[in-house]
């Protein structure tokens, strides 16, 4: 999961790279296998805002079947095998209008007929007129997913929504009015938790130190053909005067009486916002209660398998001491105490703090050798006694395949040798 920090720096905004308006001041941009599925003209397009949208010396990114075309000259091929382009200094060249190449694009079509033509003719001026109404008499609105970030404004919206300073946002709770936001959310909530219209009245707005009365409605809505549940969120004045920003008309109430009113629709609000934060508080009560389930699962098979690893070392004959990747003594069987006079309790201590009962003066220069070549290393040595060993020493792998250490074992040679010297001797008797 990326880190909130990492979140909070990054914008991100849906873009026609054919109709939208370009960034500008970027230094990268990526669009892989995207132009393979334009026509010609099309791609000839998006080059250019390419150019226009890079930093001096930004790069273009492009899918392996892709490139930039007829548009060399405004970029230095960095790689060929990734398709990475450099931008050059050079101006860029004006891009044909959309109109334009929607002309060029319907030039070609002929019109059939006198009546087609009449047809088409009628259906612009019945959406000239819709627009014109719409724009007039239609109540502001915004359409938004579940996540209440707005993807269309309709209407005249500054009203209600306005942008603060800081970082780009189109989260519908950030945009709008401070005093809309309470009422706003309960809407939201409800509509998304019942999949029903819901609605607010009567909210009050402050703008300009003057207090309005409006209503919202949410109203959810799916597109054909598709599952992705959207929201329309619209906003009216409560009053049936026309113009929005009219102040209402309180009859016969005082000013007392106004706030009075006021106040006890915030303390509505606000009962609402605590019933939905506590039933959040309880859903994630729940979560974190099976998620100390599963933590203490895995602490108890820890601890099984921190049983089996010791009982596995106790058994074990054989002298085995780890050490880490800064040579502190990480884990020793019973075995190696005498060979390396290392106790149980010493874990955690430099291997430089003991003296072997062995002859190895270059210990320390063995296992950072283990270490950095991952190579094993074996040779023979003996003790102050003069029973001689093999000393092998491999690297310590992690499960996640990582060098953190090394790993000594001595095998004793004499135990092999007088063995095979007792039967020797027995066959002779034997003969």
């Amino acid at each position: 999961q990326v880190s909130r920090r990492v979140r909070e720096i990054c914008t991100f905004a849906r873009q026609n790279v054919v109709a939208d308006p370009p960034f500008s001041r970027l230094d990268l941009i990526s669009c892989r296998n995207v132009l393979i599925y334009l026509s010609p003209e099309l791609h000839k397009r998006c080059i250019p805002q390419f150019h226009h949208g890079l930093n001096p010396g930004g790069y273009l990114i492009l899918g392996p079947a892709e490139s930039v075309g007829t548009f060399d000259e405004l970029f230095d091929l960095v790689e060929k095998k990734n398709k990475i382009y450099a931008k050059k200094m050079l101006a860029t060249p004006r891009p044909a209008e959309m109109g334009d190449y929607q002309r060029a694009r319907f030039a070609s079509i002929p019109v059939r007929s006198t009546t087609v033509e009449a047809a088409t003719f009628g259906e612009q001026l019945v959406r000239a007129a819709d627009h014109i109404m719409l724009n007039a008499y239609a109540p502001a609105a915004a359409v938004i997913d579940h996540d209440l970030r707005v993807h269309q404004f309709r209407g005249r919206t500054d009203f209600y929504l306005q942008h603060h300073p800081g970082p780009a946002t189109l989260n519908l709770l950030q945009l709008v009015r401070p005093s809309l936001a309470a009422d706003l959310r309960n809407t939201v909530r409800r509509t998304i938790k019942t999949n029903k219209p819901a609605r607010t009245e009567r909210s009050l707005i402050k703008h300009n130190g003057k207090t309005r009365e409006i209503n919202m409605q949410v109203v959810p809505f799916k597109i054909p053909g598709t599952e992705k549940p959207w929201l329309l969120v619209i906003f009216d004045e409560t009053t049936s005067a026309g113009k929005p920003g009219k102040a209402p008309q309180f009859s016969g109430k005082t000013t007392s009486q106004r706030e009075i009113t006021e106040l006890r629709r915030e303390l509505s609000a606000t009962n609402e916002e605590l019933e939905t934060a506590k039933e959040e508080l309880q859903s994630t009560n729940e979560e974190l209660t099976t998620l100390n389930e599963e933590l203490s699962n895995r602490n108890l098979e820890m601890m099984q398998m921190n049983s089996d690893l010791k009982n596995l070392l106790a058994s074990m004959q054989l002298p085995i001491l780890m050490v880490d990747s800064d040579l502190l003594v990480r884990r020793v069987t019973p075995a190696a105490r005498n060979a390396f006079n290392v106790l149980h309790s010493d874990v955690g201590r430099p291997i430089s703090d003991f003296k072997p009962n062995i002859d190895i003066p270059d210990l320390e220069e063995l296992l950072r050798e283990v270490i950095e070549t991952l190579a094993m290393r074996e040779r023979r040595v003996t003790d102050r006694e003069g029973r001689q060993y093999s000393l092998r020493v491999r690297p310590y792998r992690t499960t996640e395949n990582k060098i953190d250490g090394a790993v000594i074992t001595l095998v004793d040679i004499n135990g092999g040798g007088e063995q095979e010297a007792d039967g020797s001797k027995a066959t002779k008797r034997k003969k």
